[in-house]
């Protein structure tokens, strides 16, 4: 009897094969059905093979148009070889121990509106959150607050004229979120999962992650000073940090109607925003060319600010059979003020270095006054 698996995908090699197993008589005396045997055995095949065939394929690129030989892996890394061979150990898949299984999304929002004749008014509230299917133990999240405010009065009103009319807009929102890289190609944790070795497990027999020791004692540092654990370096040196937004955006108008379609309005609107970040990176040594001495922890805060002050006064009217609507406006802005700060620490026992740099920027007022403005329909 015999077990097989068709079009079987090979995430090393690319290709599809088909698998077969024979099982012996181990299935009656374990009572278990044919099925699930087959299952196991397959899997472990396919494992095994995964792991194997990387074994060949780094052999066939270090012998191919160079007088370089084979290397014994018996002799190399004995110890992960014979785990390999008995088939205790399979090798490392690191996209599967980073995945993060059943990642939650959350989408909550909330409502409000009424109002009379004389006034209207809207609020809402809302909550998103998000983790990433990729980066475990340090997976990205993502969280975000809003909150909108709106509402529009009527102060005086005579007979079907409103004649002082306000309002405002006020729309809040706080963010947070932490990651890893996933910049460019060099930067990119994703990428280093894709290419990492699947020979270097991912914690030693302590429970701590497989550094440049453990590379040392079993072997594995001599075959390439870029072996290395992708997972420790994504959370050492880049899954432990925090960035924070909040941004507020509001505006606020006046408005007079002293004789029927002449209005004259004024609104005053304001933009704000902050941010901040900090990360840490202890002191590591995972291979000999990943490493990092000593840690560094780094801080970095900022916000902005702008104003507009606009003013129209705005006429309509009918001359015969034409339309005429007749604009004429101002408005003043300012941007570009606010402050950024940036502070990286390091420090050893000897010897301490921080760098900061702060600075200030402030643009100019800009004016602008519309022209008259005649508008025929």
């Amino acid at each position: 009897m015999y077990c097989v698996e068709i079009n079987n995908s090979n995430y090393v090699s690319g290709i599809s094969e088909t698998i077969s197993y024979k099982p012996e008589d181990d299935f009656v005396s374990n009572a278990k059905s044919i099925a699930q045997i087959c299952r196991e055995k397959l899997q472990n095949k396919k494992s095994k093979h995964l792991v194997v065939h990387f074994l060949e394929i780094y052999n066939e690129e270090r012998t191919t148009g160079s007088d370089r030989s084979a290397i014994d892996f018996s002799e190399k890394i004995p110890d992960l070889y014979q785990k390999i061979q008995s088939g205790e150990w399979n090798g490392t898949n690191w996209l599967e121990e980073a995945y993060n299984k059943n990642a939650p999304i959350q989408n909550h929002a909330i409502n409000i509106g009424g109002g009379s004749g004389q006034s209207v008014f809207s609020m809402g509230f809302s909550y998103a959150s998000q983790e990433g299917v990729l980066g475990k133990p340090v997976e990205p999240n993502y969280e975000r607050y809003t909150v909108r405010l709106n509402s529009d009065h009527v102060i005086y009103k005579k007979n079907d004229l409103d004649i002082i009319k306000i309002g405002q807009t006020l729309n809040y929102s706080y963010s947070k979120k932490g990651g890893i890289a996933i910049g460019g190609m060099y930067y990119n944790d994703v990428r280093n999962l894709l290419a990492g070795n699947p020979l270097v497990p991912v914690y030693n027999s302590e429970g701590e992650y497989y550094a440049a020791d453990d590379l040392d004692a079993s072997g594995l540092a001599g075959l390439s000073s870029r072996i290395y654990n992708p997972i420790a370096q994504m959370h050492l040196n880049r899954g432990m940090n925090e960035s924070r937004n909040y941004n507020i955006n509001s505006n606020a108008y006046l408005e007079i109607q002293p004789i029927r379609n002449l209005i004259f309005r004024s609104s005053f609107g304001y933009r704000y925003n902050g941010n901040s970040y900090r990360s840490y990176q202890p002191a590591y040594d995972l291979a000999g060319d990943v490493s990092l001495t000593p840690g560094r922890i780094a801080q970095s805060s900022g916000n902005g600010h702008s104003w507009t002050f606009d003013n129209t006064l705005n006429y309509r009217f009918k001359s015969g059979d034409h339309n005429l609507d007749v604009l004429v406006g101002q408005s003043v802005e300012q941007w570009g003020l606010g402050t950024d700060m940036n502070v990286t620490n390091a420090r050893t026992v000897t010897q301490k270095s921080t760098h900061s740099s702060i600075w200030h920027s402030l643009n100019s007022i800009n004016t602008t006054i519309t022209a008259l403005v005649t508008k025929e329909t």
